[in-house]
């Protein structure tokens, strides 16, 4: 959380505008002529039509978020851990609290529901994965809870095993039905079953 802080308050914002969708990928490089700046930007976009994203670009996304989590914030995160001990280092379980308003759902008999896709990447000290994870997770919401998820939103809980060395874990989440995307970087450091982060 300090490092982000610390890289807000000196930040630029680019930003460009499509002539044409094409259907496809176009990679971006952002250069400097000032030595000793760390670049954070999405690498590249495919410039297509949002209602017609194919299935292979929607899986890019979830790629590309990994790769460069600070650039995606379409869908609100907010996560906290807790480790239940085992081998080797426990297993993380996380509670992800997904703001609302990003949330595609739809109306059922019992209420309402909606589905989401999750990948989970951990890191090691040098900023290589030592294991990645992923799950596509519905959820139901009574009619009764509506109003509470439309002010708190959904808290989901997966468990993943915390591998020896990971000290980062990246959190990717993606509507299914938009295909809107969020990420959130949780440092886990020396993680221990007594340790808690938001």
């Amino acid at each position: 959380m300090a490092s982000g802080i610390a890289d807000s308050r000196s930040s630029y914002t680019l930003g460009f505008y499509l002539t044409k969708p094409d259907g496809k990928y176009h990679e971006l490089k952002v250069r400097v002529d000032r030595p000793g700046l760390q670049l954070n930007y999405r690498r590249g976009y495919y410039a297509q039509n949002e209602t017609v994203r194919s299935a292979s670009s929607r899986k890019w996304d979830l790629q590309a978020a990994l790769m460069n989590p600070s650039g995606f914030a379409d869908v609100g995160i907010t996560a906290r851990f807790d480790i239940v001990p085992g081998k080797p280092r426990g297993t993380l379980n996380i509670h992800l609290t997904l703001a609302p308003e990003p949330l595609s759902i739809e109306k059922t008999n019992a209420g309402y529901t909606g589905k989401v896709e999750e990948m989970f990447w951990e890191l090691d000290a040098d900023g290589h994965g030592v294991g990645r994870f992923s799950d596509t997770r519905q959820f139901m919401i009574d009619a009764s809870n509506k109003p509470r998820f439309d002010t708190k939103g959904v808290t989901l809980s997966p468990a993943i095993p915390l591998l020896a060395g990971a000290v980062k874990l990246v959190i990717v989440v993606r509507d299914s039905a938009s295909g809107l995307v969020g990420s959130v970087v949780i440092p886990l450091g020396q993680a221990s079953p007594q340790g808690t982060r938001n």
